[in-house]
């Protein structure tokens, strides 16, 4: 796991685009990462993920409210399956 430093829109947008997959709860940098085309997997611990998600192939939606183990084994999956998608290209 890689932690950004304090960075401006532009400066976090340039490290989002350099990396092969974005793992994050509904916030603005997984909104960005989505817009930089980045594949990103978007966690919902609230909120609707039809309302607020993004409907591309690069991204996966997953309501993860935190309260049944499978949630965890379900990210994965979806990480896999978007990093072995982009390998493929």
């Amino acid at each position: 796991m890689v932690a950004a430093p304090a960075t401006g829109v532009s400066e976090l947008a340039g490290l989002l685009r350099c990396l092969d997959l974005v793992v994050t709860n509904d916030t603005g940098p997984m909104h960005l990462s989505v817009a930089v085309g980045t594949p990103t997997v978007c966690l919902f611990a609230s909120g609707d993920p039809r309302r607020w998600g993004h409907p591309y192939p690069e991204v996966r939606n997953l309501k993860t409210p935190g309260k049944d183990p499978a949630e965890v084994k379900a990210a994965l999956q979806a990480c896999e399956q978007l990093l072995s998608d982009t390998r493929q290209v």
